[in-house]
């Protein structure tokens, strides 16, 4: 991988990673959900017989393939896909050893921060921006139910419980930065781990851990079969996602920099100064009614949409 790559080729490595790609992985993950998104919008825009559902239920889908990807990169790399991708690993405060798998309680905890829990925000927003829409329009005031009520508490108290949210954020951010935490983030001091950088160590014991899983599996031969290809088909599903989202991610990054400078392009062609009008057009003086192509009384005034 890339970013295995970056870690050899490199002499010096900080143990502690830098608050820009502490914050690029959080960022990662969060462009790929209305990516998903976009693309049922389209598979159910072009076959929506067979997938209209699929648009419906984008959310429940990325929550099934985030499950199935994050559990696979805690398990195999204590990192989540994000934190690998940008040269990363969880360490648990309790198992500071370099090769060192993460608990099975500091994995559920680390699977319910970086799924469950944007999982139900993203889901709490677009609630928040459908319902605010309805009480603009006034569709709530018609309702005199009880959900009605419940739906404008929910819209007077959101706003705080955001504000909150974000604040939290940015202090920890703040006091990781000038290095007063070893938290970025307050879930991972709730999950009682830190991040740190990837060194050669931890990039040849995961090498070794596959090479020990395939041999462990290749001499039980008294094991469940059908066990077996469940978990093979489940990791090979993993893997997968997590090689085609890798390629997918570049290709995000190209779609946003292509973006990026065809506004900037437009931008600045829209940002040049208005060029003086010709001289000598507005000379003729006509009295007012006439028109001034064919000199004849107006019969319909118009405007014209454009000119030039």
């Amino acid at each position: 991988m890339a970013e295995y790559g970056a870690h050899v080729a490199s002499t010096s490595i900080s143990e502690r990673p830098s608050i820009f790609t502490a914050l690029a992985q959080e960022n990662l993950m969060s462009a790929v959900r209305p990516a998903l998104k976009h693309v049922c919008k389209i598979l159910a825009e072009k076959w929506p017989s067979e997938l209209h559902w699929l648009y419906r239920y984008s959310n429940e889908l990325h929550l099934l393939l985030d499950l199935i990807l994050q559990h696979y990169c805690l398990k195999k790399l204590s990192a989540s896909f994000a934190e690998n991708f940008y040269g990363m690993k969880r360490v648990a405060l309790c198992e500071a050893e370099a090769g060192a798998k993460l608990p099975f309680k500091v994995r559920t905890k680390s699977l319910i921060f970086l799924v469950f829990v944007p999982y139900f925000k993203s889901i709490a927003d677009q609630l928040f921006e459908r319902w605010r829409e309805e009480d603009a329009d006034g569709r709530l005031l018609s309702q005199a139910s009880r959900s009605s009520q419940y739906i404008r508490i929910f819209l007077a108290v959101y706003p705080y419980i955001h504000l909150s949210y974000e604040a939290t954020m940015l202090c920890y951010q703040m006091a990781f930065i000038f290095g007063k935490s070893r938290f970025h983030s307050p879930f991972l001091q709730l999950a009682n781990i830190r991040l740190r950088n990837l060194n050669m160590q931890d990039i040849l014991s995961v090498q070794a851990g596959g090479r020990d899983r395939k041999l462990a599996q290749d001499g039980d031969g008294q094991g469940s079969m059908a066990r077996k290809l469940l978990e093979e088909a489940t990791s090979l599903a993993a893997a997968g996602l997590a090689s085609g989202l890798s390629a997918g991610v570049f290709f995000l990054q190209f779609l946003e920099w292509w973006y990026a400078s065809d506004h900037n392009i437009r931008r600045a062609v829209t940002s040049l100064p208005v060029p003086d009008p010709p001289k000598g057009v507005y000379a003729i003086q006509l009295p007012p009614g006439l028109c001034p192509l064919c000199k004849k009384l107006l019969t319909n005034e118009t405007a014209l949409v454009t000119s030039g």
